[in-house]
């Protein structure tokens, strides 16, 4: 399964694979005590360890505040980029790319890159992946970091010309209500010649050759589908109401797609569930009647079916018979993590961040559909 992920709202701009808010708004600093957990820099600085025993090396005293950046999965492996920045005395900050190849363990293999000048703990870059190849982009310097070997390139990011098909490696995306192409190995941006029927894109994703579009024309909503992006089959999309704040688009290795709707009705859910529509050669209403308040992020898993997960926590799976099952948690040393936005890829592995109580910080992998997850702390 090839399942690019992207809901794009010009307004709120997702990003694409999942994570998709400026990372760093709620930092969090993470050490480890023995065999527990310790949370630390919320409100006081964290008291200095208790001295070594003998033949064990002292860890640094000097914290580092961080935070997990993007995530992308590959055909054979999964990438984690998390940022850091010194917290005393305030200084600067860098990435760095963890890679797993789906065990639950993370290694580095590249040296930390750093952050743009001046940043203060908003990472913006995100991270693709093209050719089972992880690339950072920096949308708002216009630059990617293809890795190569055992460091990184430096490209500036080029929009091209237009193509007629879908080249290879390349990631589909929406910035600007067109359907794009990003090469991020070479830093080429390919806009679609044959772009779909569908108004202003507000949401596009790909799985294998098959791309699928939402987009608002007129007074309407219309879902297009294409194998390859030269021919478009369009419909609108009946009993959908245009002008929702959020919209989760996923495709299937059937062809199929799934959309999440969100629209503004609970001013204290950012991210609300309103509507769950299928595509499985025309376009149908699916909400489940009981669910939860808000869903922040959709995927496919392998099984066909999608998984949702709320805003403060929580993976959700479609059942076949139209009801929605809470999956279980994760767990560390006893202590319960809640999943938060997933991310997959064409190994089928999802990735999650866990929301409670590591505030974003801590690495999540499931390689059975979120019925269980192994939990990796980056310290």
């Amino acid at each position: 399964m090839s399942q690019d992920v992207i809901g794009v709202d010009p307004a709120r701009r997702p990003r694409p694979f999942g994570l998709r808010r400026r990372a760093g708004a709620a930092l969090v600093v993470l050490a480890l005590a023995g065999a527990g957990v310790y949370l630390a820099g919320r409100s006081n600085p964290p008291a200095r360890p208790a001295p070594p025993a003998a033949g064990q090396a002292e860890r640094p005293t000097v914290p580092s505040q961080q935070v997990i950046v993007d995530l992308a999965v590959g055909t054979t492996s999964a990438y984690a980029l998390i940022g850091r920045c010194l917290v005393t005395p305030p200084g600067p900050c860098s990435q760095q790319l963890l890679t797993s190849t789906g065990d639950g363990t993370w290694r580095t293999t590249v040296p930390d890159l750093p952050a743009p000048a001046g940043n203060d703990g908003g990472f913006s870059a995100r991270l693709v992946v093209g050719d089972d190849r992880p690339t950072l982009v920096e949308d708002d310097l216009g630059l990617v970091f293809p890795v190569e070997g055992s460091g990184y390139g430096r490209l500036p990011l080029t929009d091209s010309g237009a193509v007629d098909k879908i080249p290879p490696g390349t990631v589909v995306e929406a910035p600007d209500g067109t359907v794009r192409l990003l090469d991020p190995a070479a830093g080429w941006r390919y806009r679609l010649a044959n772009q779909p029927p569908v108004g202003t894109v507000r949401a596009v994703a790909r799985n294998e050759e098959t791309l699928v579009a939402v987009g608002e024309r007129g007074s309407a909503v219309v879902g297009a589908v294409s194998h390859g992006g030269q021919r478009w089959a369009a419909e609108t999309i009946r009993g959908l109401r245009p002008g929702p704040l959020l919209l989760r688009l996923a495709a299937g290795r059937d062809g199929g797609a799934y959309l999440l709707v969100g629209r503004e009705t609970y001013p204290e859910v950012k991210d609300e569930f309103t509507e769950l529509w299928r595509y499985d050669g025309r376009w149908r209403n699916v909400t489940p009647r009981v669910r939860p308040r808000s869903a922040s992020s959709l995927v496919i898993g392998r099984d066909g079916r999608p998984l949702l997960t709320e805003e403060t926590g929580g993976v959700w799976r479609l059942q076949p018979d139209g009801t929605l099952l809470r999956m279980p948690d994760a767990y560390l040393e006893g202590l319960r993590v809640k999943p938060g936005y997933l991310v997959t890829g064409p190994s089928g592995l999802l990735l999650s961040q866990g929301v409670d109580p590591f505030d974003r910080t801590a690495l999540l992998s499931s390689n059975d559909g979120a019925n269980t997850w192994s939990v990796f702390l980056p310290v």
